[in-house]
């Protein structure tokens, strides 16, 4: 079945998703180090990793749409790590990945329900199961909060400060507490 107009449109804006959820995930996790936030960073990056290749497949008969869908997201995590990063708190860059996170989760959903009304029962699948894992894994984030409010002298910390005195290359600093 030829793709509709919406399922074009959220296929490209769940590729952008997908692509941040790897590079500013993995992104946290570098300036965190061995912090339990880092930890489900990780898990969540290499969750979008693995998911990735399979949501191309199902979106493959719209390349200039995935290709756009990469574009967008490259520029907007260049920009993301290159400028507002490195002016904002840490715990708010962490809780802006989890919201972006959430809204990949959406994307999905909305796209789940197309697929069902269009007869795409694979990428209907493949959503379901992003769904449920991604959820788990933004709940698993979402717990490690608390550490932050434990931690508030790096919370506070910028992006900046941290690329200047080097702390997500001094792991030791945060303890597991």
């Amino acid at each position: 079945m030829k793709p509709t107009n919406l399922r074009a449109k959220l296929c490209r804006e769940l590729v952008q998703s997908e692509l941040d959820a790897v590079i500013h995930t993995a992104h946290e996790a570098r300036r965190l180090g061995d912090a339990p936030p880092a930890e489900v960073m990780r898990m969540i990056s290499e969750h979008a990793r693995v998911v990735h290749p399979r949501l191309l497949e199902l979106a493959g008969d719209q390349p200039i749409g995935v290709a756009m869908g990469y574009a967008v997201g490259a520029l907007f995590s260049f920009v993301r790590q290159i400028a507002i990063d490195r002016i904002i708190r840490v715990e708010r860059s962490y809780r802006g990945t989890v919201l972006g996170l959430k809204h990949g989760v959406d994307v999905a959903r909305m796209l789940q329900r197309v697929a069902i009304e269009d007869g795409e029962l694979d990428l209907a699948r493949w959503c379901e199961r992003v769904i449920a894992e991604r959820q788990w894994l933004i709940e698993c984030a979402e717990s490690t909060f608390g550490w932050f409010v434990g931690h508030r002298e790096v919370a506070t910390r910028s992006g900046l400060a941290l690329t200047f005195r080097g702390i997500a290359a001094e792991p030791a600093q945060f303890d597991q507490a």
